[in-house]
């Protein structure tokens, strides 16, 4: 007879996005983009659903599900305006690959996509508002 292995029936902690969440991950994002630092993970048996559900706490003992929690921080269209205003407040499109004016282009994460700078970012611009426009006709389509 073969032995049966502690790990057979265990689900894998996923998140909100359906990516395998690491148990040494100490930081998640709730779906407003705000951190939550993991101080625990556990998989607990839900009398509610009838099935292990894993589950995080953070230092101050706040426990959240982790299938409503992102590995990545969601990006909003709060974080789309700030990234464009801190650009043009600085007057250099440097800032929104995150290095500043006095970086090296060879060291600009920009450098490695064909095109100009301002170009990228407003190819960028247009593939997150696009994105976040599509997620809030899914969720639309929900309600």
């Amino acid at each position: 007879m073969e032995e049966k292995k502690w790990y057979e029936g265990v689900p894998a902690p996923v998140d909100a996005d359906g990516n395998v969440v690491p148990l040494t991950t100490r930081t998640l994002y709730d779906g407003d983009g705000h951190e939550i630092s993991v101080m625990e993970y556990a998989l607990i048996y839900s009398e509610h659903t009838g099935v292990p559900v894993w589950r995080v706490r953070r230092s101050d003992g706040m426990i959240f599900m982790l299938s409503l929690l992102h590995l990545a921080r969601p990006d909003t269209w709060e974080r789309v305006e700030a990234d464009i205003m801190a650009m043009a407040h600085e007057d250099c499109v440097c800032y929104y690959f995150g290095v500043d004016a006095d970086t090296p282009c060879s060291a600009c994460p920009s450098v490695k996509i064909k095109g100009s700078c301002p170009v990228n970012v407003a190819r960028d611009v247009f593939r997150r508002a696009k994105a976040l426009a599509e997620r809030d006709a899914k969720g639309a389509d929900r309600d």
